[in-house]
């Protein structure tokens, strides 16, 4: 994975960070959006909008039912492909 982006913050008394305004902005971070940190093999933390984990965590749960039916990968992605832009439009694009 390459870096984009590396900004520095400050870690308050009460263990609370300032995302910088750039990765924010990357992010489309608004106030009151949830997060989800996530530690990964090589102990870096990824942060995630809870709604696109959501959207990640349904799809594998889909392709999983669809797999046991018969239903290919190929058509799969395309429908899942398609519902998250749909998704990603009706919560961001408005």
């Amino acid at each position: 994975m390459v870096e984009r982006i590396k900004r520095t913050t400050t870690v308050t008394s009460k263990f609370q960070v300032t995302i910088p305004k750039e990765i924010r902005e990357i992010l489309d971070v608004k106030e009151g959006d949830k997060l989800i940190f996530t530690i990964n093999d090589k102990g870096e933390v990824v942060i995630k909008k809870a709604v696109i984990v959501a959207l990640d965590e349904l799809s594998a749960l889909i392709s999983q039912k669809a797999k046991s039916q018969g239903y290919t990968e190929e058509k799969l992605e395309e429908d899942i492909s398609k519902a998250k832009e749909e998704a990603w439009k009706y919560f961001y694009d408005r």
